[in-house]
């Protein structure tokens, strides 16, 4: 099962997930010492997977963005 179907079966909204079919999905390790100090090492595919900034100025993002802010109550 897709991260997507799994978010529609729990009836969350997915309209805003841009999805890339064929691209590998970005992966991020998390390393631990037994001291418990921690890094990250992430690789991103940014070749194959972004955001673009007409993605982040649609219609659909700004109207998210902007209900987000009425919830928290910042307008």
């Amino acid at each position: 099962m897709s991260i997507v179907s799994y978010l529609d079966e729990a009836g969350l909204p997915t309209d805003l997930v841009k999805q890339t079919p064929g691209a590998k999905t970005p992966t991020t390790a998390v390393l631990v010492t037994q001291s418990g100090d921690g890094s990250y090492v992430g690789w991103m595919n940014e070749t194959q997977v972004g955001l673009s900034t007409a993605d982040l100025h649609s219609r659909a993002s700004r109207e998210a963005l902007a209900e987000r802010r009425r919830s928290a109550g910042d307008l």
